[in-house]
């Protein structure tokens, strides 16, 4: 998706086909990972809302690093639980002294913003999600909200780093071609 070109009126399953093909002369993707990629399923995205919005953005920035400080309290508490059991820190719970530490700790957040651009005046974020869309898992309302956190943290960073409110977030899932507004 970083690579396509967006300065026409649409992309194609042929237009895609060229840039992985491009894509593969320049030694950015090699033969076997472009062997994975459907271009049918990555042309579906520009015949929704936000592909057609790239269109005729004012600009689009892809791939966007950042790194943000975000103030461990102000942090969702089952995120916290969370980091801790996937660190050292063991048991948040038992240990108020080790929670009130942490509390009082900076998160630093690194991430890579897939799509942020303007359209109408607006700011758009957009993410792009390569999960698979499984019913018995609880579909797409399950996946939305494993990824709402993310995007709303990703929102604020875009927020205090330009200054400027993020007015909308889209998150896209390639399985089943679900573009979701937050």
């Amino acid at each position: 998706m970083q690579h396509l070109p967006i300065d026409g009126s649409s992309v194609d399953s042929q237009l895609i086909e060229q840039t992985i093909e491009r894509l593969i002369k320049l030694q950015i993707l090699l033969p076997h990972h472009a062997a994975a990629i459907e271009p049918e399923e990555l042309a579906g995205f520009f015949n929704t809302e936000p592909g057609k919005e790239l269109f005729c953005a004012a600009w689009v920035k892809r791939e966007i690093p950042f790194v943000y400080g975000l103030p461990a309290h102000q942090s969702p508490v089952e995120w916290l639980h969370e980091q801790a059991a996937n660190s050292d820190m063991q048991m948040l719970n038992e240990d108020s002294k080790m929670q009130a530490t942490i509390e009082n700790e900076t998160v630093l957040v690194q991430g890579i913003i897939d799509c942020l651009y303007e359209v109408d005046g607006e700011l758009v974020l957009l993410d792009y999600k390569t999960d698979r869309v499984l019913e018995h898992r609880g579909g797409l309302d399950e996946l939305t909200k494993k990824y709402r956190f993310q995007l709303d943290l990703y929102g604020r960073a875009i927020e205090d780093i330009l200054g400027r409110k993020v007015d909308r977030k889209w998150l896209y899932f390639f399985d089943g071609g679900h573009a979701v507004k937050l």
